[in-house]
């Protein structure tokens, strides 16, 4: 790596997974930590398309690299990852956003339906992440649904904390 460093390149490009409705988090009722508090367990997989598309865009970075020239590629992608939850991606969609209480979890606002004083505002409100780190979005989101959660307040008492 100290020789070689200078002359290296890596090329990927992030694959978008679909959605599993399989994939949980959940609280393992037998496993705590070193405090007593039981700990999350995940479960869930992501699927044969998604491997296929890291496989495809894989394929595409070494024939862009051999190409170009590159004396050695070394192929790495998800299609040859263990079984199990993603690990490497951004997590989404535990708590969707959206329209209708059926399909989601929390109103356009970030409010879970039938409980208008709890505000999420994190990741878990997007459907799906986009292809690039999500974290200006999720403060654009935080921002934007707390500043009207907090207008809201001032305008119904009820609403206000007390």
């Amino acid at each position: 790596m100290r020789e070689l460093w200078p002359r290296m390149l890596m090329v990927f490009g992030p694959v978008q997974e679909v959605p599993n409705p399989d994939s949980r988090v959940e609280v393992d009722a037998e496993v705590t930590d070193r405090f007593g508090v039981p700990v999350a367990r995940l479960s869930g997989d992501i699927r044969a398309e998604d491997r296929q598309a890291a496989a495809l865009l894989a394929d595409r970075a070494a024939d862009w690299l051999t190409a170009s020239g590159a004396e050695r590629v070394v192929r790495m992608d998800a299609s040859d990852r263990p079984a199990g939850p993603s690990g490497g991606q951004h997590q989404a969609g535990t708590c969707r956003m959206g329209d209708d209480p059926a399909s989601s979890v929390t109103d356009s606002w970030g409010r879970v339906w039938g409980h208008p004083e709890l505000l999420i505002a994190d990741g878990s409100v997007h459907v799906t992440n986009g292809g690039v780190n999500p974290v200006l979005t999720i403060m654009a989101l935080a921002y934007r649904n707390s500043t009207r959660f907090a207008q809201d307040a001032v305008a119904d008492p009820v609403m206000s904390p007390a």
